[in-house]
């Protein structure tokens, strides 16, 4: 079986094909009614590639002669689709483990499964099941969305399915650099490729993340979450909920704080006294 636009590459078997017949273009398939060529592998063994038909069982005949066609053999076009990728954007760099979901997917021929990325690249994917292809998404030259196609063996299953190509996130300074570990710290995060997307989230350290604002390409907002202990975490921002930026600006979570004493207790109106104070949890 293969999808209704044709392209899907079949190897018959059987006994008694000859070389010579298929040399003199005597040796063709028939799909019902219409006829295509056929490529002699061997004494028992035929390939051609199915053409395009509405979906159904249609007979194979064989013929060696033009003229007589066996029979007995039988092809069954289906309605193959594809209406959903996840997730549905990613990084230019490419490395993205995507899902393309839909239903009546069949197992992959001879030539194996492949993902189409047009204008970014054709990449090896696997069989998920009738309502599955997985794939990892190639890298991109600009940002933007991608048309997928899935491609068996020969055969290509156009789809309504685009993958959004994100531009490169990269972090290059937060302020404040430093909160308490009880969290709630307004921090302005500044880097580049911020996207205004409800999927924008800040990851700080191995805590989970946080969803943030974006205020421009350039700036976005989070509230720092919770810590345990105290120390210095990473903070990398994500537009699609899996791949982070790697710039590794550190934000140091305090441990608390206390102010004890500050000596000397007085001093002028002109200012400039040196006070020492005393306390702990100074970082």
């Amino acid at each position: 079986r293969g999808p209704l636009s044709g392209g899907a590459l079949l190897n018959v078997s059987g006994r008694g094909f000859s070389r010579r017949a298929a040399l003199l273009s005597y040796t063709s398939a028939r799909f019902n009614l219409t006829k295509v060529p056929v490529v002699w592998v061997s004494a028992t063994e035929l390939r051609c590639v199915a053409p395009g038909h509405p979906a159904g069982l249609v007979s194979v005949g064989l013929t060696q002669n033009d003229q007589q066609y066996s029979s007995g053999l039988f092809f069954e076009y289906r309605d193959a689709a594809a209406h959903s990728i996840h997730p549905r954007s990613g990084p230019v760099l490419g490395g993205t483990t995507v899902v393309v979901l839909g239903g009546g997917f069949d197992a992959p021929g001879p030539l194996g499964l492949l993902c189409s990325f047009v204008g970014s690249g054709v990449v090896a994917a696997s069989f998920e099941g009738e309502t599955g292809v997985r794939c990892v998404t190639p890298a991109a030259t600009r940002a933007g969305a991608a048309a997928v196609a899935l491609v068996d063996s020969d055969a290509v299953l156009a789809t309504s399915v685009a993958f959004v190509y994100e531009p490169r996130v990269r972090v290059s300074s937060i302020e404040p650099a430093a909160g308490w570990l009880s969290g709630g710290t307004l921090l302005r995060v500044s880097g580049g490729g911020f996207i205004a997307s409800a999927a924008v989230l800040v990851r700080i350290g191995s805590r989970a993340p946080v969803v943030a604002r974006v205020l421009s390409s350039s700036v976005l907002e989070c509230t720092t979450p919770v810590q345990r202990d105290p120390g210095v975490a990473s903070v990398e921002v994500t537009l699609n909920e899996r791949e982070y930026s790697g710039d590794e600006v550190l934000f140091e979570y305090l441990a608390p704080m206390r102010a004890d004493e500050v000596s000397p207790s007085r001093g002028p109106l002109s200012g400039g006294a040196l006070l020492n104070v005393s306390g702990r949890g100074f970082s």
